[in-house]
């Protein structure tokens, strides 16, 4: 299939040559292809050739890559070459069966281009944001491992721990919010698996969130279309506005490129609002929890995850992907159209800088930042991803590391408490075990445990 895709790229060129030396459609050039038989055999070997080193490439590039994400970014760059090469054999068609007559080739030509191009920074941006998983991480994994230290030390008594873990909660910027998604994390997880490590967890599901964004949809693929339809408004606004080059382009800039961002702007404050709700509502949970005797019409008591989106997080995810798909659009539509006129003036490299900062600014600065909020929000509680513990588990029972396996049983053995109370109770599982169990432990001790 890549071979095809690769010959079909290269045919278009052929095509386009072999049309301006006979001036015709290659449907009629009848016997221009038998007066030169070495000129045509001579480019089916070109053919041929660039659809062996390709092989070559391809299967260099399989073999180096091993890790499940790559091979899926891969995968993804594949289909794109396949897609754009089918594409190509098509304008090809419709270019030599007169499509000419209603769009100017060049067009054709020029938006084909534009396309390959974002499809190129598209994959390219996406999967550097794979570099910014496990820095965007890394405070927690560093908390966790603190916490779990403290939690896991048989020397400390339980008033020591609590002393040592307030202590920690002290230095750590954020660190309430930090240990509020590991209380809910820790809750929902079955007794064998709450070894698993939530920054780990959470890796994980970053990725798939991230290899989700490469898969675009006819939904995205529409929204998309609406988006540019509204971008050649603009552009029809701003030539209506005024006529100058420089004029088109710093308008066309303003609103097609620095316009969208705002709505991924208002984005990234909404899941940083509702990441804060959710945190709020897990502490407060906490509260009541330490404290049976609050009635149970507390406001957390109230609280349904799907309220923390517009929509569901799915809608979320799509509303994201497009956004970024749109942003990709505009950073290739600039790189074809605009660096080549801008370079030419002076204080022209400045100005292409600035044309592509509202794409750099989301794919450096914004996603990297959102991503572990969205993550969280939408893989905790009722989207747990259970098949993604799943693999976790089997990954670690097939592992023969000596030290993980004995603190895995370790783990397994001693109660799973994780959350510092009042009454001693470290990470406070113990009435969540009660609440989930049934058991009637302490139920006559007068609280009512709100049941």
């Amino acid at each position: 299939m890549i071979n095809i895709s690769v010959t079909f790229v290269t045919l278009l060129a052929l095509a386009q040559t072999v049309t301006a030396a006979g001036g015709q459609s290659i449907f009629k050039l009848g016997d221009y292809v038998d007066k030169k038989p070495f000129e045509v055999m001579a480019m089916y070997f070109t053919v041929f050739a660039i659809t062996i080193i390709y092989e070559w490439i391809v299967a260099y590039v399989d073999k180096s890559v091993t890790t499940h994400s790559g091979k899926n970014i891969v995968h993804h760059v594949y289909s794109e070459v396949m897609i754009l090469g089918g594409i190509s054999a098509l304008l090809t068609v419709f270019e030599n069966l007169g499509g000419t007559a209603y769009f100017e080739a060049a067009l054709f030509h020029f938006v084909h281009f534009v396309i390959f191009v974002m499809a190129l920074f598209f994959i390219g941006l996406i999967g550097s944001l794979f570099f910014f998983i496990d820095s965007s991480w890394k405070a927690w994994s560093r908390f966790e491992f603190q916490v779990t230290e403290i939690e896991n030390e048989p020397s400390l008594t339980l008033e020591s721990k609590s002393a040592f873990l307030q202590q920690r909660l002290k230095q750590v910027p954020d660190s309430q919010r930090m240990l509020a998604c590991l209380i809910y994390y820790r809750q929902n997880l079955p007794m064998e698996q709450r070894h698993i490590s939530f920054s780990r967890y959470m890796k994980k599901k970053q990725r798939t969130l991230l290899l989700s964004f490469l898969d675009l949809e006819w939904k995205t693929w529409g929204l998309l279309s609406v988006l540019c339809t509204l971008a050649a408004i603009v552009t029809w606004i701003t030539l209506k506005i005024s006529s100058n080059d420089l004029a088109t382009i710093g308008l066309w800039v303003l609103f097609v490129g620095f316009g969208p961002l705002l709505v991924l702007i208002v984005t990234y404050f909404k899941v940083r609002k509702e990441f804060h709700t959710f945190t709020n509502w897990v502490q407060e949970m906490r509260q009541h929890a330490n404290d049976p005797e609050q009635g149970s019409d507390k406001k957390g008591d109230s609280f349904k995850q799907n309220d923390l989106f517009w929509w569901s997080p799915a809608w979320m995810r799509l509303m994201m992907q497009t956004m970024l798909v749109y942003q990709v659009f505009y950073l290739a539509n600039c790189a074809v159209n605009f660096t080549y006129r801008l370079y030419q003036i002076s204080y022209g490299v400045a100005l292409i800088l600035l044309c592509f900062f509202p794409s750099f600014f989301v794919f450096i600065i914004m996603i990297p930042n959102l991503l572990p909020k969205f993550t969280i929000l939408s893989s905790l509680g009722m989207f747990l991803g259970e098949e993604t513990l799943h693999r976790i588990q089997e990954a670690d029972e097939n592992c023969g590391k000596y030290r993980r396996r004995l603190l895995r049983e370790r783990m397994a053995s001693e109660p799973a408490v994780f959350l510092v109370a009042d009454d001693g109770n470290i990470l406070g599982l113990d009435h969540y075990d009660e609440e989930k169990h049934g058991h009637g432990h302490g139920h006559g001790h007068g609280h009512g445990h709100g049941h």
